[in-house]
This record gives structure tokens, sequence and C-alpha cells, in this order.
């Protein structure tokens, strides 16, 4: 992991950077905070996938060119079925290659941190991305 600062119009933005071992290119794969912040269980995600060897976002639908793999959780306020039917409805509209998915579970079950962690739902998502990322990305064989 090297740890970068990336400067935004509103400050500083650390990140994180975790790359596989062996020699690339590697494609990128972007984890975005969640609204707990930066902490260890966040930065596992980020290692997690190295180590397997790889505004509102419905306004953004018509610029997107990559697959676009969405989940949330059935107990989650901030991911309404309404919000999910208009991202739905504009990244379908946008031609967008692209799978959403609600949980039976509360927001923030992925991270083993938080008390509403679910083991089974985290595996199952994955298991999910990973699919996504082994039939879409293209891996380097040197």
């Amino acid at each position: 992991m090297t740890k970068i600062d990336i400067r935004t119009e509103d400050g500083i933005c650390p990140s994180y950077v975790y790359r596989p071992s062996g020699s690339g290119p590697w494609p990128a794969v972007l984890v975005f905070m969640d609204g707990v912040g930066i902490r260890p269980a966040m930065l596992e995600v980020g290692e997690r996938l190295a180590t397997h060897g790889l505004e509102s976002p419905h306004l953004l639908a018509p610029k997107m060119k990559s697959k676009v793999y969405v989940t949330g959780a059935i107990e989650d306020a901030t991911f309404s079925d309404v919000m999910k039917d208009r991202l739905e409805g504009a990244l379908t509209e946008a031609g967008v290659d692209h799978t959403i998915e609600t949980y039976p579970a509360k927001h923030g079950w992925v991270f083993r941190d938080l008390p509403v962690y679910d083991a089974a739902a985290s595996e199952r998502h994955w298991k999910a991305m990973v699919a996504l990322f082994d039939g879409t990305l293209i891996r380097s064989s040197t």
C-alpha cells in the first residue's frame, strides 16, 4: 500500500494505492469511502482486491463507459427504492452495462468493524464483485 494525497477543489483527499504483486500493467479499481470514514476495514477492501490480482450517479450515466455494479441494503434510508429505480432507469436509458442488487441486510453490512456486519451477505457481495472483475477486466500475462 502507498498513501498518496490527491488535491481537489475542496482540499486534500488522502488516498491509498494497492497493487498486485508481479509486473503490470494492472486494471484500475476505485473504491469510494463510505460515510464512516477511512479505517482499517475500509483499507482491507483495497488490499483484498489487489491480492486477487486486479455528484449524483444517475446524472452521470450518459458519460459512463464502464460496466457498473451497485449494491444496496434493504434497510438503507439513503438508497430508497425510488433512488434505485431512478438509477436503474438512467443507466438503462444510457445503455450502460450494469447490475443493481439489493441485499437483505442493513446499510454498512460489508465492513466487519460495523455492528451491522453480515458475514454471509458480505461474502456474497465479494463473490459477485470479483466475478464482475474477472469477467470484465483484462489481466496482463506478464
